[in-house]
């Protein structure tokens, strides 16, 4: 089954687990005092140290938490609104293969495939400060995370993430999910202006489509032979094509291995498909184009589909929002 961006993942991915066997304590202790993250002799002379970093209270989805007032060496944790810290100036020391083709890395961003990173890897980056989805917080290897850098776990609560923190609605990644990460990183001002950029752009492809005919889109996704995923009203994709004057078509949420033979019933003037990744392959999708049943669909018999980058549709942050936007504008707004 696909893992959905905001999922915790429950299964493999990249041949490695999310639950890396932490190391006993003694040996964790052993690391930490080896990179300086703690004092090497109990009974040092105080005079002889520098003043300790600034710190300040910022909100997690668990309560308040101090952290660095200026940090330097932030890690994500997962990689998908975590990365948005390269849209306010902070190049990440570690992230996970998650962070989407949208976002622009340095070379000297460690990469890992766990998730969440483990101990030894964060050990390895010494960072000031790991952020990312608060779900990490109740993992097994939590406590010898959180002995690195403080941990900010974000995205799970209305505090943080915004009223659609349950999927009940679009959760409006690009901006209140933003934004939180915005301000543990202390760069809250700078992320409310790229926000109101892209609210004006948002209105200026608006404005653009006022004087075309109304246009419905569906979305659906083929991720194994016989069923399709019939993407909901509830993503923030769906809340970004509402938001430049198209139609969303399709269920309040998504609908997972839906039968083949409903895709008749898709009535839309447009259908657009994700094609091109290890979970959804061009393959399968050339598969079922193949089929009465696809051939049946009214948009299709209009010539009227979009295959899509699969790396791209869906997603979440304010980097991946600026992406698909300019998907959207491409596909569906005139020049």
């Amino acid at each position: 089954m696909p893992i959905t961006l905001w999922e915790r993942p429950a299964t493999p991915i990249g041949g490695h687990t999310t639950n890396t066997a932490p190391a006993t304590r003694r040996r964790f202790l052993i690391g930490l005092a080896a990179t300086g993250l703690i004092a090497a002799c109990g009974n040092w002379d105080r005079d002889e140290v520098a003043d300790p970093p600034a710190r300040r209270t910022v909100m997690t989805d668990n309560g308040p938490l101090v952290v660095p007032a200026d940090p330097q060496r932030v890690a994500a944790a997962i990689g998908s609104f975590e990365t948005d810290m390269v849209a306010v100036g902070f190049m990440p020391v570690l992230t996970s293969s998650f962070a989407g083709p949208w976002v622009e890395l340095d070379d000297s961003v460690t990469i890992t495939e766990d998730i969440p990173p483990t101990p030894e890897e964060l050990l390895a980056v010494r960072p000031d400060l790991v952020v990312g989805w608060n779900w990490v917080t109740e993992e097994p290897s939590f406590d010898e995370l959180s002995q690195v850098a403080p941990y900010v776990g974000l995205g799970e609560t209305a505090a943080t993430a915004g009223p659609g923190f349950d999927g009940s609605q679009p959760m409006r990644s690009w901006d209140t999910l933003f934004l939180s990460l915005c301000e543990v990183l202390a760069k809250r001002s700078e992320g409310e202006a790229l926000v109101a950029g892209f609210e004006r752009r948002l209105d200026e492809l608006r404005e653009r489509r006022s004087n075309e005919p109304a246009t419905s889109v569906a979305r659906i996704e083929f991720y194994e032979a016989g069923s399709f995923n019939y993407r909901g009203q509830n993503e923030d994709t769906a809340e970004l094509m509402r938001r430049i004057g198209l139609t969303v078509v399709g269920p309040d949420e998504t609908v997972k291995d839906e039968s083949l033979e409903r895709l008749p019933e898709i009535d839309a003037d447009w259908l657009v498909v994700p094609v091109g990744n290890d979970n959804i392959p061009r393959s399968l999708y050339d598969e079922v184009a193949a089929t009465e049943v696809f051939q049946a669909i009214p948009a299709v018999q209009a010539g009227r589909v979009h295959l899509v980058d699969a790396t791209l549709w869906p997603g979440l942050g304010h980097l991946w929002a600026k992406a698909l936007v300019d998907d959207l504008e491409r596909l569906f707004v005139p020049a």
